[in-house]
């Protein structure tokens, strides 16, 4: 249980929510709201929230590119309180006149979805990436974030986090990496060791080499990247990485000519396949059938595994998410690929209408992510593919700078 007053981040996480969607906001938005604020009002991540979306805020202002990373992004409240750039709601389109909020149909993705004009005449945004708050509930009782930074801003974005943090006792730790991990302390009372700290909340600031490189192209083009559009998709889905680094790359292009990506939305569920499912490595040609299946349909997300359970539960009329949060996490894990899955769970599954080969290839995962991992990679290399695009020699010299210098120094 937390020791901190959070009543005054969630009143700011409310006015934000009224500033985006109204006085009358849907019921779907204020369910998502006061379901969050229910569970987290017990939680340290409150607080956390709070201090890396100071880090972001002053960030911005020093044109800083950060990353908020971890499973935190599943969090609306993180949203609001600017934590995160990840709106997590499902795909809708909203006004930002008259706060007129149109819900889209399911896996309809941000990037794929044009722009439209509300009745009032204002053009609408198109947001929400539809993440599961329940990705987060392991972090309830042991609460982290984790940010990046350029390596640049490291000092900076420390300064910041203990000038926010300033009235509670805290203790932070660093690495050989420069990673570093700042702990809420006030539950210490006496001296300790580092390995003793892992209880704590903490925030986990991780200097990015690759946030750094995209900081120095704006700054040699002195222009913000644009957002994504159909040229980007094109070189994306062309494989041209470059100067770019995707997770999987090989395993990603090969993955891309057998299941023919058409969309950004395909495009995030390559990453997840590249992500370190591991299973897809030699059992992509037997799972993926063009017939019977689709990159849509293709678990490659944590959230995933955790819906088709979850939508099984409900067909048989349990409305309870226990079990399919379970199967997910542990199958993302890897635990049931080194400890097999117990029978409870077999005839569970098999009761729900799952077949062999769905508990097969849960046993086969190794490792599986969530979706917002992928989303930010999607966000981040899109950005870079745009100044490739739009200013190519500014981008070609100081991506061949950079890595002459990571030569030099190996």
């Amino acid at each position: 249980m937390t020791t901190y007053n959070n009543s005054k981040i969630f009143n700011k996480a409310f006015a934000e929510l009224t500033e985006l969607y109204g006085k009358d906001v849907p019921i779907t938005i204020l369910n998502r709201y006061y379901k969050e604020k229910a569970l987290l009002k017990n939680s340290d991540l409150v607080l956390l929230f709070d201090t890396m979306a100071e880090v972001k805020k002053q960030a911005k202002n020093d044109s800083v590119s950060t990353w908020s990373r971890g499973t935190y992004t599943a969090s609306f409240i993180a949203f609001l309180l600017g934590a995160t750039d990840i709106n997590p709601l499902p795909s809708h389109i909203v006004c930002p006149s008259c706060n007129k909020v149109t819900f889209i149909e399911p896996n309809a993705f941000p990037p794929d979805t044009p722009n439209s004009t509300c009745e009032c005449g204002k053009v609408c945004h198109v947001d929400g990436y539809d993440l599961d708050f329940e990705m987060l509930y392991s972090n309830l009782t042991n609460s982290w974030c984790e940010i990046c930074v350029a390596t640049s801003y490291r000092q900076k974005a420390h300064d910041i986090i203990l000038n926010h943090l300033s009235k509670y006792k805290i203790c932070f730790v660093k690495d050989e990496k420069y990673l570093e991990r700042i702990y809420l302390a006030d539950k210490l009372d006496k001296e300790y060791k580092e390995d003793e700290l892992s209880h704590l909340a903490h925030i986990t600031l991780l200097p990015h080499y690759e946030l750094q490189l995209l900081d120095e192209i704006e700054k040699a083009t002195n222009t913000k990247s644009g957002s994504c559009d159909k040229e980007i998709l094109a070189r994306l889905l062309d494989k041209d990485f470059d100067g770019i680094f995707v997770k999987g790359t090989e395993f990603l292009s090969d993955t891309a000519q057998k299941t023919n990506p058409k969309t950004y939305y395909d495009f995030l569920k390559l990453l997840g396949l590249g992500n370190g499912t591991s299973v897809w490595k030699n059992n992509l040609e037997n799972i993926y059938n063009k017939e019977t299946c689709s990159l849509a349909t293709i678990p490659s997300f944590r959230e995933d595994v955790y819906r088709a359970v979850l939508y099984k539960l409900m067909e048989h009329g349990i409305y309870d998410f226990g079990l399919a949060y379970e199967v997910s996490r542990l199958a993302s894990l890897g635990i049931y690929n080194r400890r097999g899955i117990d029978d409870t769970t077999k005839k569970a599954l098999l009761s729900l209408s799952f077949d062999n080969s769905f508990i097969e290839f849960l046993s086969k995962i190794i490792y599986m992510s969530t979706k917002a991992i992928a989303i930010t990679s999607l966000n981040h290399v899109s950005k870079l593919m745009w100044y490739k695009i739009n200013f190519p020699a500014e981008f070609e010299s100081i991506i061949k700078n950079a890595h002459m210098s990571t030569k030099k120094s190996t």
